[in-house]
């Protein structure tokens, strides 16, 4: 009898969302009646305009919200709050912004995805285990860095080698569930299709199933097995790349699609636009912080030139 549970087990979808609705304090309706089945290995992209709850779904997996109707299960075993702590080491997460310890080296950044495993007073004193450390050398080498990076502060690393170390990191404890919240959106076009190149050839070796959200439908044409679209909380497709056509894309997205620039590039060419300026929006939010500094630049700019009309008519 044993046997076959852990069979059975074992063959239970990496993540199940049955009828899951999820309510903020403001009352606004995050997620609603949401039911999906997502196996083994799978790499799974979802879409949406912002603020259509991909966030908030890819958070519901871990336990950082709460279902207010529904549930979610993790390869058989249902998420609550019992459950939550045996769960979470078996669900990593790859962050838009890295989450990193910027002043930390790359080894110790590493080294802390198996925090969950190692006693607290080993973290603290950052002794883990030499099974640990040699995966740490490993996992660094499979994801394209140098021994001579594991020193390095992580500050020093450039974006697209920052999140190879939170992809390692992430891959620590083989995690069977893989949650990647916009994991390229601080990185250029080339080093974006680098870094998911990367983590698909990874997750695929580990058969670890990926959820990751984008705002790139031309880069989850390309590598997602299945596209998940939401819209408004709501599942509005769920599919084959392939059937995932620009006439979807409008449905999903509606006008956004067009008013933020995020079209595909042969939408971008189609309609006499060159790709630069197609992905305009997706890059200002990709760089929140020259964003930022332009914001901040106009006002300069503007105080700088009330200034020199007072004194322009000082000297008058």
């Amino acid at each position: 009898m044993l046997t076959t549970d852990n069979s059975s087990r074992s063959e239970a979808p990496a993540i199940e969302f049955r009828d899951l609705d999820v309510r903020f304090a403001d009352g606004t309706q995050a997620l609603r009646d949401v039911r999906l089945s997502v196996p083994r290995g799978q790499f799974c992209v979802v879409l949406g305009p912002s603020g259509a709850g991909k966030s908030t779904l890819l958070r519901a997996v871990n336990g950082l919200v709460t279902a207010g109707r529904g549930r979610v299960e993790i390869a058989g075993t249902e998420l609550t709050t019992r459950t939550l702590r045996t769960l979470r080491p078996r669900m990593a997460m790859i962050h838009q912004q890295f989450n990193l310890v910027t002043r930390a080296s790359v080894a110790a950044n590493v080294l802390s995805g198996a925090s969950p495993a190692v006693p607290t007073w080993r973290v603290l004193l950052q002794w883990y285990p030499k099974h640990f450390r040699d995966k740490a050398c490993e996992l660094l080498a499979d994801v394209g860095l140098e021994s001579k990076h594991l020193q390095r502060r992580v500050s020093t690393l450039s974006g697209g080698q920052q999140q190879r170390v939170g992809i390692a990191r992430a891959f620590m404890l083989d995690p069977i569930v893989m949650l990647a919240d916009e994991p390229v959106a601080s990185l250029d076009p080339r080093i974006s299709r680098e870094t998911l190149e990367l983590l698909k050839r990874e997750s695929q070796q580990r058969r670890t199933t990926v959820l990751c959200s984008l705002h790139q439908i031309d880069l989850a044409r390309e590598f997602g097995d299945r596209i998940i679209a939401l819209r408004q909380g709501v599942v509005a497709f769920d599919g084959a790349p392939g059937a995932f056509t620009d006439s979807v894309v409008d449905r999903v997205y509606g006008t956004d699609a067009t008013r933020t620039g995020r079209l595909t590039r042969v939408q971008a060419e189609n309609a006499g636009v060159t790709a630069t300026r197609a992905v305009v929006a997706d890059a200002t939010m990709a760089e929140p912080r020259k964003a930022a500094d332009a914001v901040t630049t106009e006002p300069r700019k503007a105080a700088d030139a009330v200034t020199t009309e007072a004194r322009t008519g000082a000297v008058a």
